[in-house]
């Protein structure tokens, strides 16, 4: 029996609907695989479970469902070569997770590498869009402002002229 190496990759808090993230992947995981169809899209809601193994159907039925689904598995099966790559996602930290199987070592660590590199991506745009969504008050503009270097240095400067001036007017 042939040897399977394996390696697992842990996956950040990242969007659940990233279909930027499940393009790349997709592009990363099909040259390994002897069947380009072999790639299977989950998706799971409240009310049960989506299975498509053709990413359009797939990001159709999900896009016209109501409610956004809770997690998302892409899922590239080789039975001939003995090859799985899979990465499943979701906003519970115990639902994450990236696995590689391959009779080939190489294959296992570069696509680990990578999917890990595509996950800190996918992290850096769910950051982006979490900044871009958060409002900015005007009072920690303010704040900003007020404990700006500059300002401390220039206005205890003149806070000290004027309590020169105060004391010098009341002595003579």
């Amino acid at each position: 029996m042939a040897r399977t190496y394996e390696r697992s990759v842990d996956v950040p808090d990242i969007d659940v609907l990233d279909w930027e993230l499940v393009d790349e992947l997709v592009a990363l995981f099909t040259p390994y695989l002897k069947d380009p169809d072999a790639i299977t899209f989950w998706a799971e809601d409240s009310r049960g479970t989506h299975r498509h193994n053709d990413l359009v159907a797939f990001r159709t039925a999900i896009e016209a469902e109501p409610e956004q689904p809770k997690s998302l598995t892409v899922q590239a099966w080789d039975m001939a070569r003995a090859r799985e790559f899979q990465v499943w996602w979701g906003p519970d930290r115990y639902r994450r997770g990236a696995k590689f199987e391959s009779p080939e070592e190489s294959e296992v660590v570069y696509l680990a590498e990578r999917t890990a590199a595509l996950l800190s991506l996918a992290r850096e745009r769910r950051q982006r869009r979490l900044d871009e969504e958060r409002p900015t008050s005007s009072l920690s503009t303010a704040k900003r402002f007020l404990y700006d270097q500059w300002v401390v240095t220039v206005g205890g400067g003149l806070l000290v002229v004027v309590i020169i001036a105060i004391v010098v007017a009341l002595t003579h």
